[in-house]
């Protein structure tokens, strides 16, 4: 069931990652604007996996078949996309696109999550506290010491580590975020969240520096303390925040498709203004471009997975029955 709380951090989170692509281009880098607002734009990829194991603690079904299928509908939908945007390009090869690029890596290393999670959920439901943070703690250490995240196809064995890691905090602060008092994880949250913001600045301000990368152990702290923050706010099941909370799949994988073409229809005309005055412009346009395209293609692509998730439920069911009957009949017949 969806959480109002949880949907609104998830939309926010797929901006995050709009401002992420579009602040970080050649041309608008940098802008005190990105600087600013940086750590918020380093979070959504720890909160989404973070979100993923909060809300899947309690499921004991297997999700990952119909990730796979939620998966190649979007994938499908992301070549026609891509063809139709460079059918006049003469460099364009289809073959490049078969991979995803970097901005599938993350759908693809979630595919081995979703099928362990029942296990992880096991696991977290097993272990004490400390037990899952110790265990936490000793992923985390590997995965740092040893690995680091592939942005392309085929994931990493670090990849599955880290997401591992953030699924595993999910389940952790489901089934322990309440023993913490309010007012001390809330308060630690802010204050984490005002020093990121100052310190982001500062190393801005002195070498012209800014640490946007996704996965180091600092953003996953703040990724826990947005999280924290969010999922402590009072909001009413609200219909809409749930629907804008289902955008962002489709806000996480096709946005830069279109900011590139507004890149292109843009760029001569507006490139000489002000860098954080193009920020705003082009983070503008392509969220609305972005929106518009995903309330056309969302209901159908809901449709089309839904029902082929109830066809392969079915298909499942039946060959299931039928091998359960045969071995019955075989186990009988060797009794008698």
């Amino acid at each position: 069931m969806r959480q109002s709380k949880i949907e609104l951090l998830r939309f926010l989170c797929a901006l995050g990652v709009i401002f992420f692509h579009v602040g970080g281009i050649e041309e608008l880098w940098p802008s005190w604007l990105y600087v600013v607002f940086s750590p918020f734009a380093e979070v959504p990829i720890p909160i989404f996996i973070i979100i993923t194991g909060y809300m899947s603690f309690n499921n004991k079904k297997n999700r990952g078949v119909y990730y796979l299928i939620t998966c190649f509908y979007y994938y499908l939908l992301f070549l026609l996309l891509e063809t139709l945007i460079n059918i006049e390009n003469e460099n364009f090869v289809f073959t490049n696109l078969l991979t995803g690029g970097s901005r599938w890596w993350y759908l693809w290393s979630m595919i081995p999550i979703y099928f362990v999670g029942p296990f992880y959920n096991i696991i977290s439901k097993t272990f004490s506290k400390y037990q899952l943070l110790f265990f936490i703690v000793i992923l985390l250490s590997v995965f740092y010491l040893t690995s680091e995240i592939k942005y392309s196809f085929p994931p990493s064995l670090g990849n599955f580590v880290y997401l591992s890691c953030g699924y595993l905090i999910g389940n952790w602060l489901n089934r322990y975020e309440k023993d913490i008092k309010i007012f001390i994880k809330l308060w630690f949250s802010y204050i984490y969240i005002i020093s990121m913001l100052i310190i982001e600045i500062i190393i801005f301000a002195t070498i012209k520096y800014v640490d946007d990368s996704p996965i180091g152990p600092h953003v996953l702290i703040l990724a826990i303390s947005i999280f924290t923050i969010f999922n402590n706010f009072k909001i009413k099941n609200n219909k809409f925040i749930n629907f804008l909370g289902s955008l962002s799949l489709s806000f996480y994988l096709f946005h830069y498709s279109l900011f590139e073409v507004i890149l292109i229809y843009l760029d001569n005309y507006i490139n000489t203004y002000d860098r954080n005055l193009l920020l705003i412009i082009y983070f503008f346009i392509t969220t609305l471009s972005t929106f518009i395209f995903s309330i056309i293609i969302i209901f159908p692509i809901n449709l089309l997975i839904k029902n082929t998730n109830k066809l392969y439920n079915f298909i499942y069911s039946f060959i299931y029955e039928k091998i359960s009957n045969k071995m019955k009949k075989v186990k009988i017949d060797n009794n008698n």
